[in-house]
């Protein structure tokens, strides 16, 4: 995780996670994602309390410690990006580490669905 202050680093973060992919042609897709990538963005907004709120709390010896930062709204955006699944039946020029590679790609595409799947019906 990589703590960062502004629009403009995260963005740079961004780039670099996705200069770092792994893409190649398919068959029906020139720049086809061939990694699976997760990119969270956590914000947090601190509030501060009114004076009259202000928090109080206690430390170890019991001595009063004011908080006037006490609220934090914390929201979490997650963006995922999946590698493609590929049919690989009927393509008589994939070489065997493409084939490899697709079948583990949608191994692992099924994976994650069951995933889905057992959480969604908990």
């Amino acid at each position: 995780s990589v703590v960062v202050r502004d629009y403009t680093s995260m963005v740079e973060l961004l780039d670099h996670g996705n200069r770092n992919r792994y893409t190649a042609a398919t068959v029906h897709n020139r720049h086809s994602s061939r990694s699976h990538a997760i990119f969270s963005v956590r914000v947090e907004r601190k509030l501060r309390l009114r004076q009259a709120d202000e928090a109080v709390e206690l430390d170890e010896d019991g001595n009063a410690v004011e908080r006037p930062w006490m609220h934090i709204l914390t929201s979490t955006m997650n963006l995922v990006d999946l590698a493609g699944s590929e049919r690989v039946g009927g393509v008589a020029d994939l070489s065997r580490r493409r084939v490899k590679e697709a079948t583990d790609i949608n191994s692992s595409l099924t994976t994650l669905a069951k995933v889905i799947h057992a959480l969604s019906s908990t």
